[in-house]
């Protein structure tokens, strides 16, 4: 079974949307309580009507993917920094936000673990938190300081957030970053190759998603600024 865990409604389809439809499986979205568009759309002043008309918005985009992946979602609720009236990349007191998060996200994880194969491993796919958004940093920290208890169950995969990742110097930090927190174990990567074919619906998956456009997404925004060539999607296995 694989298990995706998207910050926000959009991460896994922007960032793993061939490997979501490869693997089917279960999506968890995690911070979906949003008052953000990127789209330049009518939306209501009053804070609270705003809220939940984008929240409706976004989630009817994620189950139009989630419906071509295969993926069974689950949305957590918890609330972007925004709607806490705090700045998306503010990285302060992250330690009472990974706590929130983890209160939700474990539970649940225990009772998809409880529900696997039995004899078989879960493959779980984490944000490596490039781009250092609050939310991603939440998710990645989380996942460390649980691993323990997570490697008894799954093997684990950090995918290199996109757009973020597009980025050079973005990418070159983030990896850093992840070797930091990840001292002592090894990091594998492992790179998906995307046929035209692959591509062009990767660029299908990730248009779904309109309210987070406010141009039409192109092929190099959405791959890894690395060293190679063509659309690819890009992930590190943790080794024990």
């Amino acid at each position: 079974m694989h298990v995706f865990l998207s910050p926000h409604h959009d991460d896994i389809c922007f960032s793993l949307s061939a490997a979501a439809r490869q693997h089917g499986g279960v999506l968890i979205n995690l911070f979906t309580r949003s008052n953000y568009t990127e789209a330049d759309l009518s939306l209501p002043q009053e804070p609270l009507a705003k809220i939940e008309l984008v929240i409706a918005l976004r989630r009817q985009e994620d189950e139009a993917f989630a419906a071509l992946a295969g993926l069974t979602r689950y949305d957590l609720g918890l609330s972007e920094p925004p709607v806490r009236g705090i700045s998306p990349f503010d990285l302060s007191n992250l330690r009472a936000h990974e706590q929130e998060l983890s209160s939700r996200l474990m539970p649940l994880l225990s009772t998809l673990f409880e529900g696997r194969v039995a004899g078989t491993r879960v493959q779980l796919h984490c944000p490596m938190a490039i781009g250092r958004h609050r939310d991603h940093v939440g998710t990645l920290l989380s996942i460390r300081r649980n691993l323990d208890w997570i490697g008894r169950f799954c093997d684990l995969f950090l995918y290199e957030d996109l757009p973020y990742a597009s980025v050079t110097r973005n990418r070159a930090d983030g990896l850093e970053v992840a070797k930091r927190v990840f001292e002592g174990f090894g990091l594998s990567r492992m790179v998906r190759r995307l046929s035209p074919e692959e591509a062009n619906c990767k660029l299908a998956d990730v248009a779904l998603y309109a309210s987070q456009h406010s141009v039409r997404p192109t092929a190099a925004k959405f791959t890894p600024a690395s060293e190679l060539s063509g659309v690819h999607e890009i992930e590190w296995q943790i080794l024990r």
